[in-house]
């Protein structure tokens, strides 16, 4: 069995602002934006990361899930954890190991040669978790969400910004590693508080007393990291310089971007 980090989903009241920062501070471009995503009030974005994703999705209409999830936020924020199962089996186990746990399936879609579970934010406390699975079964490759392999167009050539994680934040990190562990079926290191992943780690940290759990960070690989910095100081993105430390933090979209050297 095998987990892949394949997409962060990102939720802001304004799309194209949180565009521009990320496509100018990371250098990367606009691979899909999915028509479907209308039905449910929304317009959105996703951004090939190397070969996995980074989507921002904005509510068009009012009184829709992502507008009612900023509004308990007060900020934009992160907003979906979407991982690539390798198989269908995986996927199932998951999903019965969720309704085991008493979490609810918040959505379900079933396409040809596709399928998706999300799991609902409250249950899982800092995030909507979606697991997908795609009958090309390639972590490299084809990703429905990203219109199947037209993305590849839009990919950098030299890889210079990878996902390799994500932070969570929530009341007691302890119990959440340990229910997503339980869900997802892979190992978490008590003391780190993680879940490793094939491609990267989820990492839970405890969140404010008057925050509520939210997906807070993504950690990226990157090459030219002093290159990123100065642009995002152009953008007005760095909220964290730690001068002498191996990582940068920055903050696009209400969310930490936490680099590190590839």
């Amino acid at each position: 069995m095998s987990i892949h980090l394949r997409q962060i989903c990102l939720v802001a009241a304004e799309l194209q602002p949180v565009v521009e920062q990320l496509t100018n501070v990371f250098d990367i471009k606009v691979c899909h934006r999915d028509p479907v995503v209308k039905q449910y009030g929304l317009e959105n974005v996703l951004l090939p990361l190397g070969t996995d994703f980074l989507e921002v999705v904005a509510p068009i209409e009012e009184n829709t899930a992502a507008s009612r999830y900023l509004n308990r936020l007060g900020r934009n924020g992160g907003y979906m954890v979407i991982l690539q199962a390798d198989s269908k089996d995986t996927q199932t186990a998951i999903r019965s190991r969720a309704l085991a746990a008493r979490v609810r399936i918040a959505h379900e879609e079933e396409r040809d040669g596709w399928s998706s579970c999300q799991l609902h934010p409250a249950d899982m406390e800092a995030a909507f978790l979606d697991i997908e699975w795609d009958a090309q079964e390639d972590f490299t490759g084809c990703w429905h969400p990203a219109g199947g392999l037209n993305w590849q167009q839009f990919r950098q050539k030299n890889t210079t910004v990878k996902l390799v994680g994500a932070q969570l934040n929530c009341s007691n990190p302890l119990a959440l590693a340990r229910l997503w562990r339980d869900i997802l079926g892979t190992g978490v290191e008590d003391a780190e508080r993680e879940i490793s992943l094939i491609n990267g780690k989820l990492r839970f940290a405890e969140c404010g007393s008057r925050e509520y759990g939210n997906l807070a960070g993504i950690t990226l690989g990157v090459k030219d990291k002093q290159r990123i910095i100065s642009l995002a100081h152009d953008y007005g993105c760095v909220s964290n310089f730690m001068t002498g430390s191996n990582q940068e933090e920055l903050e696009i979209c209400g969310t930490k971007f936490t680099l590190v050297d590839l």
